[in-house]
C-alpha cells in the first residue's frame, strides 16, 4: 500500500527484492506505455502482467477513436442513423461516463454522450 506522500508524489518507494532484481513486461498501447514491475524470482507474475497487458490491448481495440475498426468508431459513424448493438461493458461505460457529463455540469466530457440521450 502507498503512503500518503509516495501516492502524492507518484514516485512510490519499492523495497528491493531479495535478490535485488526486477522484472519489468511492458507494452505500448493507448499512446502511452503500460508496464508490470515485479520481482524477477516471481516468475508466476510474469503471466499475470501478459494477461493485464492484454487486456490495455483489448480495451484499446474496444475503445479508440483512432481506429477504424473499434467499437466505439463503429458507434461513431453508424449511431446517428440507427440503432447499434455494443458490448455491455461498453454500454455500462458510456453510460456512467453519460453520468458523469452529468454529475460535473459537463467537466467531464466525453465524445459521443449524445448517443445516450
Amino acid at each position: 500500500m502507498l503512503e500518503r506522500r509516495e501516492f502524492l508524489s507518484f514516485t512510490p518507494s519499492q523495497k528491493p527484492p531479495s535478490d535485488g532484481f526486477w522484472l519489468h513486461v511492458s507494452r505500448p498501447a493507448m499512446a502511452c506505455r503500460f508496464e508490470v514491475t515485479l520481482p524477477l524470482s516471481d516468475r508466476r507474475g510474469v503471466i499475470v502482467a501478459r494477461r493485464a497487458l492484454e487486456e490495455a490491448d483489448r480495451l484499446e481495440q474496444q475503445l479508440s477513436i483512432f481506429r477504424e475498426s473499434s467499437e466505439v468508431s463503429h458507434l461513431n459513424r453508424e449511431g446517428a442513423t440507427r440503432p447499434i448493438r455494443v458490448e455491455r461493458t461498453l454500454f455500462d461505460l458510456l453510460r456512467f461516463s453519460q453520468d458523469l457529463f452529468s454529475e460535473t455540469d459537463g467537466a467531464f466530457e466525453y465524445r459521443i454522450h449524445s448517443l445516450l440521450s
